[in-house]
């Protein structure tokens, strides 16, 4: 990630055992800290659940539908995490830091349109059982998704490692509560409860980026120029995701 080994390597430079650590932990919660959270407050959701009888004939369904999705969207992301990962490490490195933001929004932008048409497309085949709401919840929950882990390439950049702790603490804690009071409804209280708390995360990290990174227009899309990209890296990415998944 951009700018990630710079920190670490100041903090391995200190020599002592607790700034090893301290590096081995701030590298752990970047990499894989949103995987093994998100898959925590599953859990949580699964095991506090359980017990409801009411929810029961829905809850398996929900961790089923959650996990697909957490893959998909990783599949669907994990090339173009890698390519827009190398074309901020460009610019930065170029202190090109006003058109970060845009082309981040561009991004984002293809991210959504695509993501949102494929689960339009298959959500009708791989929920047919479903009535239509829950298939829009499903949609919604993979575009937030993929999304989401797009806007983690920016986690290392901002550098800011105790609020980005707290935000998806808060965030994933949001969750588990929202699911105990919406539990009443079902899979689709359920859903709705990740959905909710997934946006939170979302646009409290744009919200970060916004802050960090002044930009020069609102939409860009020179990350797309040819000279900018690697094609070894989207297959690198996305081979990488599939392993993973």
């Amino acid at each position: 990630m951009a700018g990630i080994g710079f920190t670490l390597q100041r903090m391995l430079d200190r020599g002592s055992y607790t700034a090893t650590a301290q590096a081995y932990s701030y590298a752990g919660l970047i990499s894989s800290g949103p995987w093994v959270l998100s898959i925590l407050s599953i859990l949580v959701v699964g095991l506090i659940s359980q017990d409801n009888h009411l929810l029961s004939a829905h809850l398996t369904y929900y961790l089923v539908t959650v996990t697909y999705m957490m893959c998909g969207s990783l599949i669907l992301t994990g090339g173009v995490q890698l390519l827009f990962t190398r074309f901020v490490s460009d610019r930065m490195y170029e202190k090109r830091h006003s058109v970060i933001t845009g082309n981040l929004m561009g991004l984002l932008m293809l991210i959504t349109l695509v993501s949102g048409v494929l689960g339009t497309l298959l959500t009708p085949v791989l929920f047919f059982d479903r009535d239509t709401f829950f298939r829009v919840l499903v949609t919604a929950c993979f575009v937030v998704l993929c999304n989401f882990w797009i806007v983690l390439v920016f986690l290392s950049a901002l550098k800011s490692y105790n609020r980005i702790v707290m935000t998806m603490g808060a965030g994933y804690v949001g969750i588990v509560l929202l699911s105990l009071l919406l539990n009443r409804l079902g899979g689709h209280g359920l859903l709705l409860a990740f959905f909710t708390g997934k946006c939170f995360m979302l646009l409290a990290f744009l919200l970060d980026i916004a802050r960090h990174f002044s930009t020069d227009r609102l939409q860009s899309f020179e990350f797309l120029t040819p000279a900018k990209v690697h094609s070894s890296l989207l297959l690198t990415g996305t081979i990488y995701s599939l392993a993973l998944c």
